[in-house]
């Protein structure tokens, strides 16, 4: 992995928020030691946290201050109390006693507040996080497809092999049989209506051999699935459940030889 794919993995994010595996912590501080742009970048991100985290700070309400001089006897515009008269020491103790103990209360009480906002904070950017790797790897695997659907493509030894019915409805598959593989136009093909299913079928030594079905609705544009040895042609069957049939196609829509 280059730094420009371990700076956009998201990775930084989830270490910052301790939400990484063992061996991720070791990627991470690996890359942090040989990149000074992944330790700006963490600089960064738990910066933005901090800041966050600050901003979203709920303060102590406003008449605290004026309820604890009240209760030790002052005024908050007030010259400074002189000092304590003989006999009085320790209720005044007690009453600073009291404030300082409703303080404490009040403080437990806003940390507390704080501590709940940040966890929920912390598990929505976790939340976030993850989709994003979702996405990441998603995009990733859609790009790997392309790639290999484009090799094969060039590839000389591919063969497309139209398929018609009675001279009409032309589709289209491709076969190699170095590499023992077939892709399917899915856009050359029509879309069955509801209820009904496309399944792929080779021929060999003139039987049908079921191959896979084929998803039209897909929002890529081939599929692709292992070519059995010794095929001479492919058909396409329009099938009534979703996993096809297992002995014969239903109903033939498509056949076509390999030339």
């Amino acid at each position: 992995m280059n730094i420009q794919e371990f700076l956009q993995s998201g990775l930084l994010e989830a270490y910052a928020l301790d939400q990484c595996s063992d061996s991720e912590k070791q990627l991470v501080e690996s890359m942090l030691q040989q990149h000074e742009a992944a330790r700006t970048e963490l600089d960064a991100i738990e910066q933005a946290l901090e800041q966050y985290a600050m901003a979203q700070a709920v303060p102590a309400p406003p008449a605290v201050r004026e309820h604890i001089l009240k209760e030790v006897g002052g005024n908050p515009a007030a010259a400074p109390a002189p000092g304590p008269q003989p006999g009085s020491a320790p209720g005044i103790s007690l009453r600073i006693f009291q404030a300082l103990t409703l303080v404490g209360v009040l403080a437990a009480a806003w940390l507390f507040t704080q501590n709940n906002t940040l966890q929920t904070t912390v598990k929505e950017q976790a939340s976030k996080i993850a989709e994003l790797e979702k996405d990441l790897k998603a995009c990733s695997d859609r790009q790997e497809q392309s790639r290999e659907v484009y090799a094969q493509l060039r590839d000389s030894d591919t063969r497309r092999v139209p398929m018609t019915t009675n001279g009409k409805g032309e589709g289209y598959v491709y076969h190699n049989p170095l590499r023992k593989s077939v892709l399917v136009d899915l856009g050359s093909l029509p879309v069955p209506d509801a209820g009904k299913y496309l399944q792929l079928w080779g021929i060999v030594d003139g039987k049908t051999v079921p191959i896979g079905m084929i998803d039209v609705r897909s929002a890529t544009s081939w599929q692709s699935f292992d070519a059995p040895d010794n095929v001479v042609g492919y058909g396409v069957s329009l099938e009534d459940k979703p996993e096809g049939s297992t002995d014969f196609p239903r109903v033939v829509l498509m056949l076509g030889n390999i030339i």
